[in-house]
């Protein structure tokens, strides 16, 4: 049910008893390609069907080259915060209800098909109060581990019952206070002492037993953070400070050789940096210069603009190693209900980092209320789903797909884990046009092609070419702020788009 807020856009209403599904894929068969398409003022998601033809008019050709291939997709997805948690705890039938439907509309096949979630290891600025999993000073034998929330395990069930194939890992955005040389969680500080004192295994065992705990409930994690944003000095949430030296010998001397002669970590990637995409490649520089680490790659944030050319640098470095995209979010604009740009801003964000070797896309928080919260230090930021918890004039079970949910989802449902990128024309792009697009393989045998139009006014004609077909193309229109995710069953090598 579509409700305008915004100019010409709008949110897709649901609740309790109701909420619209993706409509499945279906079987691709050659000749015929399947068309999802969104859009500011129409369509969301919006399944049609297509055939090649004979050409007729003059297309816009870009070359498609499935022989040429790049990284594997890792996946797509949100975070787990406290705040997700929080926000669906003690509900009655109607909450429970809403909760199943919440769940489903990101993780199952009516859904968008995340397939990661990030989970917090104590507080972030999407918690409530500051906590840790280790609040009694000088334990140094982790004794009193803290028990997990069941509400969050629960959660976390939740999703793997509806599907079971979701890599989680988990990032820490402070040590525990008392291990911290200011005492606190929150702001920046360092873990005390010097890298030989007991502190630093310390945390090292931390990290394990966190992964241990969810293991003795069922739930199994496939890889960890080192630290959230460890070069970010603030003051305003949850934070430790770690340089990129720090990290690789923490890696190498402390947490590295105890996960891998553990047997239930020995197998969890170990992702270093977590921070922003333009210090990438000053922190591989430095991290890789152990030529033998177990640090598996490397995560990124969005909030600073460009600097694709230092993914790129950092792939060319070490190309057995992966990059992923780990948080991304939008602050005021995220929560203004309906607003497409915060759509067009996801899918050219993903598009650009997927174009240069980043294997995957995490959102932050999987939903918020109406505030972007809650937060307990007043980090109030969007999401792609937005509940209402207010008694009024709306039914306070209500929840808001923000258009950003569906410019996820015409990347998460059609590019599932283990899917290649493949060469296209769109690389080779100026990164500021308003028309980018991507090429994949999946696992399927099927070719995908996700395409932005974030123009005002222009329309793009294109002509995807099949040689199998005798020459026939199929024309895609792009019209102006529209999304498009072609599907077609793979016949050769050679496309042209």
């Amino acid at each position: 049910m579509k409700r305008f807020y915004w100019k010409e856009s709008f949110v897709c209403v649901c609740n309790s008893s109701y909420c619209d599904d993706v409509n499945e894929l279906g079987v691709t068969t050659h000749g015929k390609a399947i068309i999802y398409t969104s859009d500011m003022k129409h369509d969301r998601l919006e399944r049609t069907e297509a055939h090649f033809k004979e050409p007729v008019e003059k297309l816009v050709e870009i070359t498609i080259d499935a022989s040429k291939k790049r990284q594997s997709i890792i996946g797509f997805g949100g975070c787990i915060n406290d705040n997700v948690a929080i926000l669906t705890q003690n509900d009655d039938t109607k909450g429970k209800e809403r909760r199943k439907k919440l769940l489903n509309q990101y993780f199952s096949k009516s859904g968008i098909e995340y397939s990661v979630g990030r989970v917090p290891i104590g507080a972030n600025d999407a918690s409530v109060k500051e906590w840790s999993f280790l609040n009694h000073p000088d334990d140094y034998e982790l004794e009193h581990f803290y028990t997990l929330d069941e509400n969050k395990i629960g959660l976390i069930k939740e999703i793997f019952a509806i599907s079971n194939k979701i890599k989680l890992f988990g990032s820490a955005w402070s040590v525990p206070a008392w291990m911290k040389d200011t005492g606190v969680m929150k702001g920046t500080g360092r873990i005390k002492g010097t890298f030989n004192r007991e502190y630093y295994v310390l945390y090292a065992k931390y990290l394990i037993e966190f992964i241990k705990v969810f293991k003795e409930s069922g739930v199994d994690f496939w890889g960890l953070t080192i630290m959230n944003e460890p070069g970010n000095q603030t003051r305003t949430w949850p934070g430790t400070y770690i340089t990129y030296a720090e990290q690789r010998d923490f890696v190498k001397e402390r947490l590295g050789p105890m996960m891998k002669h553990t047997w239930y970590t020995k197998d969890v990637k170990i992702i270093a940096h977590d921070w922003h995409r333009d210090r990438i490649f000053d922190a591989a520089m430095t991290i890789y210069q152990d030529n033998d680490t177990m640090i598996d790659g490397l995560g990124v944030h969005w909030y600073v603009p460009g600097n694709w050319d230092k993914l790129v640098k950092t792939y060319n470095l070490r190309q057995d190693k992966f990059i992923l995209a780990t948080e991304a979010t939008i602050g005021g604009l995220g929560h203004e209900y309906g607003n497409w740009q915060s759509a067009e801003m996801y899918a050219y964000d993903i598009i650009k980092n997927l174009q240069n070797y980043v294997g995957g896309w995490i959102e932050w928080s999987l939903w918020t209320d109406t505030h972007g919260g809650p937060s307990y230090v007043g980090n109030f930021v969007g999401s792609s789903i937005i509940l209402n918890r207010t008694y009024g004039y709306y039914d306070s079970y209500e929840f808001y797909k923000q258009p950003q949910f569906y410019a996820i989802g015409h990347f998460s449902k059609f590019l599932p884990p283990d899917s290649v990128i493949v060469s296209s024309g769109f690389d080779t792009f100026d990164g500021n046009s308003n028309l980018q697009g991507i090429a994949a393989e999946t696992p399927a045998g099927n070719l995908v092609v996700v395409i932005l139009n974030r123009d005002k006014r222009n329309v793009y004609n294109l002509g995807i070419n099949d040689g199998r077909e005798n020459k026939k193309i199929l024309k895609v229109t792009m019209k102006p702020h529209s999304i498009r995710t072609i599907i077609w069953k793979k016949h050769n090598n050679k496309i042209e788009l």
